[in-house]
């Protein structure tokens, strides 16, 4: 909000140009994909060992060519079948086998061909079709018939 109480019409973000995709979510991140590849972070923008906030967009170059995805305070990275993760990991959330926050993407063990996150847990398609699920399940929302967290992917069964 501006100090009379309105909010600022949209505009442009600074330096981005020729966008092919977006991703912003939980947290307070937003990163653009440039027609090469090239990806530009900004907001609560996870940039190497801690969490910076940044007004203007920054180059990334370890998001080079991966489809983005964030969500619930944690960011996924999916480049040729490969996930990784990083963020808040409140409850495990990125699916990398411990909780608490990490700044770098660390290894999901699971090939996937997709990725969603929600609020502190996330869901992907692994490559042999099945659905594995992780993080907080307070609500059953792993889909493991249980309330069990999980701080590393678990099979959906269908």
């Amino acid at each position: 909000m501006l100090p009379n109480g309105t909010t600022a019409p949209p505009g442009p973000v600074k330096g981005i140009t020729g966008a092919v995709s977006v991703a912003a979510g939980g947290g307070g991140a937003a990163c653009a994909l440039s027609a090469t590849g090239e990806p530009w972070c900004w907001g609560s923008a996870i940039v190497g060992e801690h969490e910076r906030s940044r007004e203007v967009p920054l180059p990334v170059p370890w998001l080079t060519n991966a489809r983005l995805v964030f969500g619930g305070g944690n960011h996924c990275r999916l480049r040729q079948n490969e996930l990784a993760c990083w963020g808040y990991n409140h409850g495990g959330g990125a699916g990398i086998g411990v909780a608490g926050a990490v700044w770098t993407p660390r290894h999901v063990d699971v090939r996937a061909v997709d990725v969603a996150l929600g609020n502190d847990f996330g869901c992907a398609i692994a490559v042999d079709d099945t659905i594995v699920c992780w993080g907080k399940n307070d609500r059953g929302q792993l889909g493991t018939g249980n309330r069990v967290p999980r701080l590393t992917p678990v099979r959906v069964a269908l």
